[in-house]
């Protein structure tokens, strides 16, 4: 129930938070390399001078602009025109760093975002199947209800194994104290205290079905 829809949130959260841990180390490495290379001098603004600020800087540019640290550099990097091998530096830099941050680590952000929508998909479709084509409270599959008798499967669940009338008994049972119930209803009141469901009837409707039977 709830507790379940917890723990995949938190199961989501923690690989986010892992993503973006891993995204930051990528980050700080580019502006370790920019800090002890000529790339940090195309930085504007002195803005990688200290390798703090050159890690700053780097974060803060990585998704404000649409090739990352690059449009950042394009300005600084004219006043370079005579100097070739600074231009190869910055193709190098800006190239292996849109791979690997805004290719990669942003690749691994999409897919597991599309891949938890893909999983709170598939449980509400097999909750969704599970309220319908089954009975909540026993377990036995519609069909086979319907099997058994002409509309089987909307009698049981309105008459013999009402949804409702089991939360209102849940709902007693917690709210009545233990001296004022007879002995069956007290050990279900235990069990349902200890989160426990053995006291349900589960296929129960096959098992009386049968006994009538024979």
């Amino acid at each position: 129930g709830i507790k379940n829809l917890l723990n995949a949130i938190l199961s989501f959260v923690w690989r986010i938070i892992g993503t973006v841990v891993i995204s930051n180390i990528f980050v700080y490495w580019f502006a370790v390399w920019a800090y002890s290379t000529r790339i940090g001098t195309l930085y504007p603004n002195s803005s990688c001078n200290t390798l703090f600020k050159c890690f700053f800087a780097t974060f803060d540019q990585t998704f404000k602009n649409d090739g990352g640290v690059g449009p950042y550099t394009d300005n600084t990097e004219k006043a370079y025109e005579n100097t070739t091998s600074i231009k190869y530096d910055k193709f190098v830099f800006d190239n292996v760093f849109n791979i690997i941050i805004l290719m990669i680590i942003m690749q691994i952000f999409a897919s597991l975002i599309i891949t938890q929508f893909g999983v709170l998909e598939e449980k509400a479709e097999n909750r969704d199947e599970m309220l319908f084509n089954e009975c909540y409270v026993c377990g036995e599959r519609k069909a086979t209800l319907d099997e058994k008798a002409k509309d089987g499967y909307q009698k049981h669940t309105l008459d013999e194994h009402n949804l409702w009338t089991y939360l209102h008994y849940i709902h007693f049972l917690k709210t009545t104290s233990t001296s004022k119930i007879d002995l069956p209803d007290r050990e279900a009141q235990q069990l349902i205290f200890k989160e426990e469901i053995t006291w349900l009837p589960f296929s129960r409707a096959s098992k009386d079905d049968d006994d009538q039977r024979s």
